[in-house]
């Protein structure tokens, strides 16, 4: 059962945004990064500073920035591939993706330097690092992607490709089709070419390989863009999104917490859900709006609750 605290795991692991009632959530205005060479970063004695990966996302790149200009904090922008083997002076932090972080000398490593690591494959958190992922609410994303195809169908028949990582995405995926489309059939497919006659909406469970192109069902996907560029029609996608948690790990790090994994669920703003409007029309997607905020709020459970 999902509780209505955050989800985060110490110590060792780790479309559109979705806003309350429909609505976009406002959008910090991004501070400028300072784009420096680390090479030439000479050690000084001044306030501290916030190191930011050049390779990382658009999305995370604006959420650490208006983060650093809430907290007072300047954040200066390099390519930490050409990092040398001493770290700046007055250096607090540094966040980045995974291949970047690990190319670092060990001396980025030691001392009172935290880091954020963004999704994470082998990188664990430890007393000075915290992980953005890589374990995803997988309860959640089900019920999200279930909700989804709900709404999206026509004819109330919905198929299902794969079983996900585990009973707990199916049990979530069941639970958010019944949620938005009470009446709805469920049919469980190899394939989404192999839908049946009627069957309009075609999930995939995350880690399911499909062939998309030429699908002719609406289709229901997790994290993968990879569909709508192969051809197949996405009607909403469940995605990570590591721009909605990088704010509050840095701030647990920032206000002197130890490191720790943050997993990808809907209470962290870690969950996000990209719908087209083709297949789900405003008045429906209001609803689907409602189920996250209620689901993140606590008023809505998943395997078994209320």
């Amino acid at each position: 059962m999902i509780s209505a605290s955050h989800r985060r795991i110490f110590g060792g692991l780790a479309l559109v945004t979705l806003a309350a009632c429909g609505a976009p959530r406002p959008q910090a205005s991004p501070v400028p990064a300072t784009a420096i060479p680390v090479a030439t970063a000479a050690a000084t004695s001044g306030p501290p500073w916030l190191l930011l990966d050049a390779a990382v996302a658009p999305e995370v790149r604006q959420a650490v920035q208006a983060w650093a200009s809430q907290t007072g904090l300047e954040v200066r922008e390099a390519d930490l591939r050409q990092a040398e083997r001493q770290p700046p002076g007055d250096l607090w932090g540094v966040v980045g993706e995974e291949e970047s972080l690990a190319s670092l000398p060990a001396a980025w490593s030691g001392g009172s330097i935290v880091r954020v690591v963004v999704d994470p494959v082998r990188l664990a958190s430890d007393a000075r690092t915290s992980t953005l992922g890589p374990e995803v609410a997988e309860d959640e994303a089900g019920f999200l992607m279930g909700a989804a195809a709900g709404l999206a169908t026509g004819t109330g028949l919905v198929g299902v490709v794969g079983a996900g990582q585990g009973e707990a995405w199916r049990e979530g995926f069941e639970e958010g089709l019944r949620y938005s489309c009470p009446k709805c059939r469920l049919d469980t497919l190899a394939e989404p070419s192999q839908a049946g006659f009627g069957t309009d909406v075609v999930a995939v469970a995350p880690g399911t390989a499909v062939e998309a192109e030429g699908t002719a069902p609406w289709l229901v996907v997790f994290d993968d863009p990879a569909f709508a560029a192969a051809g197949g029609r996405v009607a909403a996608r469940v995605r990570k999104a590591p721009e909605g948690i990088v704010a509050p790990a840095l701030g647990r790090l920032w206000g002197g917490a130890s490191g720790e994994a943050w997993a990808f669920s809907v209470e962290d703003g870690g969950l996000v859900t990209e719908v087209d409007a083709q297949a789900i029309s405003p008045g429906r997607e209001r609803l689907l709006r409602e189920a996250e905020q209620n689901l993140a709020a606590g008023w809505l459970t998943v395997g078994g609750g209320g």
